[in-house]
């Protein structure tokens, strides 16, 4: 009995650390971290945190820590672990947005990702802890710009930013000026913000990329 229940044991506990470790690649995982995002961002609103005070302005700010899954060959962060993680926080961030009319917001709208600028300026190691503080730092008629800023825990110091240039779609796949948007969640926002120039320089980008020849 000792020669078939040794190595059971050890298929067992080579079992669980795997799961450990790595239940990010079982399915619906990203789904199940999204709605555990989406109750975070709702909980802000909650009875119990009546000090919380969420404008279109605000940043949130959410915890985590890398994982073995998060890791490249130089085991470090590999890039595609910080577009998945800004997925995350941009959704936590906008639950948060939406507060008490969450339910209406995804109701009546959609948002769409257009596209990601990625800045990387310092690595993250395995089992570091680190911050995601997410906002709107831009936007006109149609579309808006979410920053989502990564920095290690307890260091003030960016080692990743990212940019989203988001747009909001009806159910009927028309677009949504994002100020109409806003001012149905309760906000008062300006038409259009653009002061640092970051969303004409992506668009004006975007054309100077559309010039490129398909084939060389």
């Amino acid at each position: 009995s000792v020669c078939t229940e040794t190595p059971t044991m050890w298929l067992l506990l080579g079992a669980l650390l795997a799961l450990l470790f790595f239940w990010e690649y079982l399915p619906l995982s990203y789904h199940i971290i999204l709605i555990w995002q989406y109750i975070s961002g709702v909980r802000r609103w909650s009875a119990t945190d009546r000090n919380f005070d969420f404008t279109w302005t605000s940043s949130c700010t959410t915890r985590w820590r890398v994982s073995l899954f998060d890791l490249d060959l130089n085991f470090h962060v590999n890039n595609g672990s910080y577009l998945r993680y800004g997925d995350y926080a941009r959704y936590n961030f906008l639950c948060a947005l939406g507060g008490p009319n969450n339910s209406k917001l995804w109701k009546k709208y959609r948002l769409l990702n257009a596209g990601v600028f990625t800045r990387y300026m310092k690595e993250m190691a395995p089992f570091q802890k680190f911050t995601m503080e997410t906002r709107i730092v831009a936007y006109n008629r149609k579309w808006m710009l979410l920053q989502s800023t990564f920095k290690r825990s307890g260091k003030d110091e960016p080692v990743c930013i990212l940019l989203a240039k988001m747009v909001w779609k009806h159910k009927n796949g028309m677009t949504a000026p994002v100020v109409d948007v806003l001012d149905e969640l309760g906000y008062s926002p300006p038409t259009e913000l653009d002061t640092t120039g970051a969303l004409a320089a992506w668009l004006q980008t975007e054309e100077n990329v559309a010039q490129i020849p398909a084939q060389y």
